[in-house]
């Protein structure tokens, strides 16, 4: 069980690793991170996060996110079924969310970032 102090230094490390290795702050903090830390958690940066975490965290709220605008703005109006706009937005976010984690394991390697449990 990682404590807080614990938590403080390896985001300390993992922040100026990320700031050594050329990556933007903007990209290794995206804002669901940012809100899960003014929430009280403690998040991972994504390039620190597994694969599976990753696609997990990204992919569903990107989904639902997505999802929900297309119905306001366009889906709604179009008659489109309910099942066909929920199956949509499944495989937007499930693809979305695939994608994103596939990238963050990419940068982190390119960069030659350590592991979380190493920082």
């Amino acid at each position: 069980m990682e404590t807080p102090n614990d938590y403080t230094r390896r985001l300390e490390a993992a922040l100026a690793e990320i700031d050594a290795a050329g990556i933007k702050r903007a990209n290794a903090t995206p804002p669901v991170f940012r809100l899960a830390r003014r929430l009280g958690l403690s998040p991972r940066p994504p390039h620190y996060m597994s694969f599976a975490r990753a696609a997990l965290l990204t992919g569903p709220a990107f989904g639902l996110i997505w999802g929900l605008l297309m119905w306001v703005l366009t889906w709604r109006d179009q008659d489109l079924p309910m099942l066909i706009a929920l199956l949509s937005s499944i495989l937007a976010g499930a693809l979305f969310g695939l994608m994103l984690a596939g990238y963050y394991r990419w940068s982190a390697s390119e960069a030659g970032l350590s592991r979380w449990e190493d920082l």
